[in-house]
């Protein structure tokens, strides 16, 4: 198994890395005295800043790819999408009907873009 793939290890990564993302937004938030709706667009607009960065480091590494590599590493992002929406959507369940919930939502779904766009970076340099 890929040392960057090890369960335990990637399950303390995200809860740290999704706290982390967090605590820093809620205080860049704070000391802007923003409305939680403010809030959630930021977090928003850096979420799809990832996205953005995610799709360049996607193509960049399909390029490099051939035959069954790129058949099988489009089929391990669709399926990490699959598993980030999800995990951002149980993440932020506990906030359902709140207006903090889209905050959390987009936190989380940055925090694991980014750790993504870091996956791929670093198998790209492997190869």
């Amino acid at each position: 198994m890929n040392k960057y793939y090890n369960n335990s290890r990637v399950s303390k990564m995200l809860k740290k890395s999704t706290f982390l993302v967090f605590f820093i937004l809620m205080i860049s938030f704070v000391g802007f005295s923003q409305s939680q709706a403010e809030m959630n667009l930021e977090a928003r607009q850096e979420y799809e800043k990832s996205d953005l960065q995610l799709n360049e480091v996607y193509k960049n590494m399909l390029a490099m790819l051939g035959g069954n590599e790129k058949t099988l590493f489009i089929q391990s992002e669709r399926e990490w999408i699959k598993f980030r929406d999800a995990q951002c959507k149980f993440e932020s369940e506990q906030y359902a009907g709140g207006s903090m919930q889209p905050l959390i939502n987009y936190s989380c779904l940055k925090a694991l873009t980014d750790e993504r766009i870091n996956q791929i970076q670093i198998l790209m340099e492997e190869r």
